[in-house]
């Protein structure tokens, strides 16, 4: 999270679209406390179901691009944290969290506000909202933090929700690319030499190639283009498209080369999950 995106651009760095944050009504969540959802939420102290919350973090984080989660979580704080977790269980297993508190000094105009919101199906994010619903007695605000790809517009008929965008984005490089193969890709080869003045190890000729849907990266081949490792980092991150790498002076892919490149990178939406 840079003071300045311009300075640490220079660095190698690359922007990640902002979180989103969604502010609604518990009322306007009123309809889901009439439906008849399968499965139930269980609710915790974080620092009573700290290990649940940092597994089911581990399992979101292989299917969610840019993840990052601390590999030495922070116990000792959770305990300290007044904050609860709500976990939907479907057929007895945990299908998403929600880490949230309430927040303010009248019991019935409280805000609810969610810092995490993850699932793994409709089904467990209604069970959510449906927990969310049970406190409008207490809490007359919802405020969501979401990952930069949820529509929570869609959520539900009569949401009326408002949202906006944190307004400190992440950012991110690749330190090492040998090291990046093992990545989902798409269809497609090309091979592209690398410059990176902070990580002389990356100085290469650099081969990618999508084998069964896996990148594999190997040093060497005949160069097809050059780029800089912030093109590359926007490359395998998907945060931009091919076509704007020359505009920036991040490379000078050809037309056939940026094709080939969008099939194996096709835009996405990274997350980094973790605040520091």
């Amino acid at each position: 999270y840079p003071f300045r995106e311009s300075f640490y651009e220079q660095l190698g760095y690359v922007t990640f679209p902002l979180p989103r944050i969604a502010r609604f009504t518990p009322a306007a969540l009123s309809p889901l406390l009439r439906s008849d959802l399968a499965g139930q939420v269980t609710c915790a102290l974080i620092g009573d179901a700290f290990d649940d919350y940092h597994a089911y973090l581990v399992r979101v984080r292989a299917r969610t691009h840019g993840m990052g989660v601390f590999s030495r979580p922070d116990r000792t704080a959770a305990k300290r944290n007044r904050f609860w977790l709500a976990q939907p269980k479907v057929g007895g297993e945990t299908a998403g969290l929600m880490l949230y508190s309430l927040q303010g000094e009248e019991e019935t105009r409280f805000l609810f506000r969610a810092v995490r919101f993850y699932y793994d199906t409709p089904q467990a994010r209604r069970l959510l909202l449906e927990w969310i619903a049970r406190h409008v007695d207490q809490a007359d605000r919802v405020e969501l933090w979401l990952a930069p790809s949820e529509l929570p517009e869609t959520w539900l008929s009569d949401l009326q929700v408002k949202v906006e965008t944190d307004i400190r984005a992440p950012m991110a490089r690749v330190l090492d690319v040998a090291r990046t193969g093992g990545l989902v890709a798409g269809p497609g080869r090309f091979a592209a030499r690398i410059s990176d003045p902070l990580c002389p190890w990356n100085n290469a000729t650099w081969t990618f190639e999508s084998a069964d849907g896996v990148l594999r990266v190997g040093e060497g081949g005949r160069a097809d283009c050059d780029l800089s490792i912030q093109g590359l980092t926007a490359l395998l991150y998907g945060t931009l498209d091919p076509g704007e790498f020359g505009l920036r002076s991040w490379g000078s892919p050809p037309p056939t080369i940026e094709a080939a490149m969008r099939t194996m990178f096709p835009p996405t939406c990274p997350h980094l999950h973790e605040r520091f």
